[in-house]
């Protein structure tokens, strides 16, 4: 049983949140304090403990060989590059066209995520898992899917949400609530469909209606009614990257996951760690006594970055956390 939390997801909710992004602007060190502070939000909040352990999912890209072409990326932008000339529609990546907020200070912001993801990796008892070419979201599924008994997913990605079943629940950090929603296998469909724009996936045939006439007849009809277009081939190109149940994901991704999950194990070093907070700089920057945070006291202040005091979202917040922990205790 395991909270795996998707940290990209947390990373990115931190610096773009409406309370936080101007201070983060201002000062850049801030997301240190925010990033590990959200981190003992969820612990407490979802009761982790050595039977309930917590796991940080990471991104992290690598350079793949692809003939005389080599792509930096992750997996799915071998297969992209791969494939993309069946799209015929102009695709140009995976997940090409996001764009940063220039007025961020990135570099700084990511040299800083860097030194939080070190100390994560060398002074807590937090199993980190980050695998070169692998995604976050792809470590939270095969987790979610493969460790023994109920586990959560913490993050606020659409396609991690389609694994919610009677033994994965999906804690989404936008809305810190439950989501309780299951998918029928129809519905996943429309989703590889349509596909998903934030990354890149383009619909397999642009302004159709699918539900529609899916109600009248088979994928197969459908797709034989347009034979000048590949759209079979497009439906299974987006699905290969969309769909994270196991049967689904690349073998060689499900293996290098749980073998590194396999040798995560506890290295928690109370006296290092101190020093390792002040070299951070969070002596300065984290609220209330830093000792009781080391110590992992059980009394853990709200962060204010989550709810600020004076705002409503606290009373709020209040009224939610009775039924939040009722559907807990219900699945557990």
């Amino acid at each position: 049983m395991a909270v795996i939390i998707d940290l990209s997801v947390l990373k990115y909710g931190v610096i773009h949140s409406r309370e936080l992004s101007l201070e983060i602007k201002a000062k850049p060190e801030l997301i240190k304090h925010y990033v590990l502070n959200s981190i003992l939000y969820i612990k407490s909040q979802l009761q982790c403990s050595r039977k309930n352990e917590l796991v940080l999912a990471i991104d992290r890209k690598k350079a793949f060989k692809n003939g005389e072409k080599t792509i930096y990326g992750y997996w799915r932008d071998v297969i992209y590059e791969e494939k993309k000339s069946i799209l015929g529609d102009g695709s140009k990546g995976y997940k090409f066209g996001r764009e940063r907020d220039a007025s961020f200070d990135w570099e700084k912001i990511e040299e800083c995520y860097s030194e939080v993801i070190e100390f994560l990796k060398n002074y807590t008892d937090f199993k980190v898992v980050e695998v070169p070419g692998i995604e976050a979201d792809d470590i939270c599924a095969v987790l979610s899917q493969s460790l023994p008994g109920k586990n959560t997913i913490v993050s606020s990605d659409k396609d991690l949400k389609k694994l919610v079943s009677d033994n994965i629940l999906f804690f989404d950090w936008g809305s810190k609530k439950y989501e309780t929603k299951t998918y029928s296998e129809e519905e996943k469909i429309l989703f590889y469909l349509y596909g998903d724009s934030g990354d890149g996936i383009k619909s397999v045939k642009k302004g159709y209606r699918w539900e529609n006439n899916l109600s009248k007849k088979t994928l197969d009809e459908i797709f034989r009614e347009f034979p000048d277009l590949p759209l079979k081939e497009r439906y299974l190109f987006n699905r290969k990257l969309m769909d994270l149940t196991l049967s689904a994901l690349p073998k060689s991704v499900v293996s290098a996951i749980m073998d590194k999950y396999s040798k995560e194990d506890f290295r928690f070093h109370q006296i290092k760690i101190i020093s390792e907070l002040n070299k951070l700089g969070l002596n300065e920057m984290v609220e209330g006594d830093i000792k009781s945070i080391v110590n992992r006291s059980n009394e853990f202040q709200l962060p204010q970055f989550i709810f600020n005091k004076d705002n409503n979202k606290t009373k709020e917040y209040k009224k939610n956390i009775e039924r939040e922990n009722d559907i807990r205790s219900k699945f557990l």
